[in-house]
């Protein structure tokens, strides 16, 4: 028989208040652990969620959560 399981408490994030705007220099980290330099083409809402469209290297672009832009 197995042991018993308890339920860990959910970590509490802080809101994150950070407001970006067109034109912005931010780093991203992208996949596979790339981290980038970029600036922001555009700021957009997608089911509760703020997202950014990034411009980085020569004509590269992602699409970002929040969670990817890396605090200096």
């Amino acid at each position: 028989m197995c042991g018993t399981v308890r339920a860990m408490p959910a970590r509490n994030q802080p809101p994150d208040d950070r407001q970006f705007k067109v034109g912005d220099r931010i780093i991203v980290s992208l996949s596979a652990g790339r981290v980038e330099e970029a600036t922001v083409k555009a700021v957009f809402q997608e089911s509760n969620e703020t997202r950014l469209i990034v411009d980085y290297g020569f004509n590269e672009t992602a699409t970002v959560s929040l969670w990817q832009v890396r605090r200096e």
